[in-house]
């Protein structure tokens, strides 16, 4: 199959185009939230000790918005994509200002859903072949299945804000792995909004890295969920060449396996289901004696892990896919075993600068990666060394989220 030409400079300049808006609209938006007393408080489930302003989700959603208006063509797909959009932002960002039941953000989750899935005709026709006898359809539930999925996801990268730079950062890598599939699926609309997206966090980063001085609120958290959720559904559905739905599956395990934990856990005890408490992987890491940006860089690891194994293994039939995907959950419960040991705990409180060395690290094997000469895919190899470039810019003390991504984007060129 033929494949039309990527604009790879348009792909540039959506990133550049979502970063930079980003970095200059995050200032004025914390001092907007700071005068509107939109502001997270600190409390016993909480990590922060002071007050910190809340409306970091309204600058990534208008860098992202500002960078599609700029460069993206306007289907079907991508208005019903924005619908949602518009839909699941506000969504959040009244539950940020006046504050919204349970039952009224899953309602305003469901209809920006349904907007995109019915607006832009982006849902699940199958499951695949799951049990190695052919495809499993969904017929009359493909949409309200595809409603499902979305929300769900929603809710996960939702729950999965709870530490400076944890949802940010895992929505960063997870959309920089989408924008690989899509090249590799031939599906460019996929392309640019990831593009737009990763700009977008990135930006948003350079505030909310620990400790942070802005938070994205339930404005930008539902919004990156909602983007997790359409890019997954896309990525199955809208390419040239067929995804298994279990690769989306594989680089989002880490918010989704938590989620379902959580749940499960508060059912069993008899909880609400949606009341907060810290019962979250990050919260359990913590407790078991990980520092503050050591959790986050663990977390980190671990879903850049996911996301290179979507990408390896994305060609593999869907069954092999879903063995493979168990396998390595049940690879990453070993160290989580570990770490709840006496000696480890002690090892982690004093070795408190382990995020610093695992930098340090990242930045010799980025600059090893560079100097390869098998490197030889210059589209490749142009956007993680823009990421190396930006991280020595942004970077502040135990972030390496910006390496992690200019080495992942390295180790996948090779295999394109």
């Amino acid at each position: 199959m033929t494949r039309e030409p990527v604009h790879w400079i348009t792909l540039c300049c959506v990133f550049l185009t979502a970063l930079s808006a980003s970095v200059v609209l995050v200032p004025p938006v914390s001092r907007l939230a700071a005068h509107a007393d939109i502001m997270d408080r600190p409390d016993s489930r909480k990590v922060h000790v002071t007050e910190i302003p809340r409306l970091g989700g309204v600058a990534i959603f208008f860098s992202f918005v500002i960078a599609l208006l700029l460069f993206a063509d306007f289907d079907r797909l991508i208005l019903g994509f924005l619908a949602g959009a518009v839909i699941m932002f506000v969504t959040g960002l009244l539950d940020d200002v006046v504050g919204l039941t349970a039952v009224q953000k899953l309602a305003g989750q469901s209809v920006a859903a349904s907007v995109a899935v019915l607006g832009g005709g982006i849902h699940l026709d199958g499951l695949g072949d799951v049990f190695g006898q052919g495809d499993v359809t969904l017929g009359i539930f493909a949409i309200p299945f595809t409603i499902f999925c979305v929300v769900g996801v929603s809710n996960a990268i939702n729950l999965m804000d709870g530490l400076d730079g944890l949802a940010g950062g895992g929505v960063a890598i997870a959309s920089g792995t989408f924008v690989i599939l899509g090249y590799l699926s031939g599906n460019h609309p996929l392309m640019y909004l990831g593009c737009a997206l990763l700009g977008g966090v990135l930006g948003f980063l350079r505030y909310n890295t620990h400790p942070a001085r802005i938070f994205m609120g339930d404005g930008g958290s539902l919004f990156l969920g909602y983007c997790m959720g359409i890019f997954s559904v896309m990525l199955v559905e809208c390419g040239e060449s067929r995804i298994s739905g279990f690769t989306p599956l594989t680089v989002l395990a880490l918010p989704i396996a938590d989620t379902i934990y959580v749940m499960v856990r508060r059912f069993r005890e008899g909880k609400k289901l949606f009341a907060p408490d810290r019962s979250h992987l990050h919260h359990r890491l913590m407790g078991f004696g990980l520092g503050h940006g050591t959790t986050v860089t663990v977390l980190y690891a671990v879903s850049y892990a996911l996301a290179a194994f979507a990408v390896v293994s994305y060609r593999l039939p869907d069954y092999s896919q879903l063995v493979a995907l168990a396998g390595l959950l049940v690879l990453f419960s070993i160290p989580y075993g570990i770490l709840q040991t006496r000696t480890w705990c002690r090892f982690v409180r004093s070795n408190g600068n382990f995020g610093v060395q695992a930098k340090d690290i990242s930045i010799l094997i980025i600059l090893l990666a560079m100097a390869n000469p098998m490197q030889h895919y210059l589209g490749f190899t142009a956007i993680p060394l823009l990421l190396f470039v930006l991280s020595m810019t942004f970077i502040k003390k135990r972030n390496i989220l910006p390496m992690v991504l200019a080495l992942f984007l390295l180790t996948v060129s090779s295999l394109i």
